[in-house]
């Protein structure tokens, strides 16, 4: 069973598509998202770090430029896109 996350948020800095030791392309990106406000009018955001790899990793650079609002990270068969926490 493989977990969906849904965000939505601002992507905080521009994507550096990167290559492993053995070829295969990542991006590391972290995400702003806003948690609905406090009682006091007070808003705050998490950032979440977030790894793609593979096709995800080479489509991100290209079609989402900095600072972008990030609808949805949907992982599909045979691509990984991953949290960190």
């Amino acid at each position: 069973m493989m977990n969906k996350v849904f965000l939505v948020g601002r992507i905080t800095r521009d994507l550096e598509l990167r290559q492993t030791a053995s070829g295969h392309p990542y991006v590391f990106f972290t995400v702003a998202v806003n948690r609905l406000p406090s009682p006091n009018g007070e808003r705050v955001a998490d950032f979440i770090s977030c790894v793609a790899w593979n096709r995800q990793a080479e489509n991100l650079p290209r079609f989402i430029p900095r600072p972008s609002f990030l609808r949805r990270a949907l992982p599909r068969r045979g691509d990984f896109l991953r949290f960190a926490p």
